[in-house]
Order: C-alpha cells, then sequence, then structure tokens
C-alpha cells in the first residue's frame, strides 16, 4: 500500500484496496481496529498526503532538506572543538548567520543603516580610505 500512496490520488486508492481487502479477509478484534486506526489516519488528512503531486511539483518530503540546513547553519558553526557559548550569544550568531546565509545581507544591513545617526560606517571589507597590502 506504501506504493499506491506515491502514486496520483494515492491516499483514495489505499482507502479503496484496503476496503476491498477488509471485506475479503479475516482479521481478529485487534488487528481489524489497527487497520481501523490506520484508515482513519489517512481519511483525516488524505489532504496533505498527496505525494505524486508534491514530485511532480519538486517539493521536498522528509526531514533531510531540514536536517541539512541544521547541520549548515547551526552544527559548522556552533559545535567546533572548544567552543562554549551563551544562549544570547549563540542567538545573535545564529540570526546573523542565517541572514547572511539566505542572501539577503545587503538589504538587512541597508536597513540597519537607515537607523543609524551621524557617519554611516563602511560595510565590513570594504574601506575605501586604506589599500590593503601583502603582509609578507
Amino acid at each position: 500500500m506504501l506504493k499506491l500512496l506515491k502514486k496520483p490520488n494515492g491516499p483514495s486508492r489505499v482507502l479503496h484496496s484496503a476496503g476491498a481487502h477488509k471485506s475479503v479477509i479475516r482479521l481478529g478484534k485487534a488487528r481489524r481496529e489497527k487497520l481501523e486506526k490506520a484508515l482513519n489516519y489517512i481519511r483525516r488528512r488524505t489532504q496533505w498526503m498527496q505525494y505524486a503531486e508534491y514530485r511532480n511539483r519538486h517539493i521536498p518530503l522528509g526531514s533531510g532538506i531540514t536536517e541539512a540546513g541544521c547541520k549548515t547553519i547551526f552544527t559548522q558553526r556552533f559545535k567546533q572543538s572548544g567552543m562554549r557559548w551563551s544562549k544570547q550569544g549563540a542567538d545573535v550568531i545564529l540570526t546573523l548567520r542565517v541572514v547572511l546565509l539566505s542572501g539577503v545581507w545587503d538589504a538587512a544591513y541597508g536597513r540597519v543603516l537607515q537607523h543609524l545617526e551621524g557617519e554611516i560606517p563602511a560595510p565590513y571589507g570594504q574601506n575605501n580610505e586604506t589599500t590593503l597590502k601583502s603582509a609578507a
């Protein structure tokens, strides 16, 4: 039945197939209750179980993409050897890291600059007054 779920109208196919089998095979009370519980689960969630459509639209299923994002954003930065973080410090760094990795750093930095009074500091690494020279 798992294969049926991945086809177009998968939940309806599973419910139809299970209904046909349920009337033919004999099940004990406990197994019949488990089957009904599973079928009710599918009935209540049919609208969210359109896996074939998700696949056609290239919508990722599963937690893999989220876990990879957590590894990239959080684990690689916070779990390096010898590092310790306060909750407040970790929150600040995590926010900055998400802004940077999501590609909206310039827009976010621009909004910060709009709220500053007086002289606007140059962005990190963009100092027009000083020419960097090789140390070697």
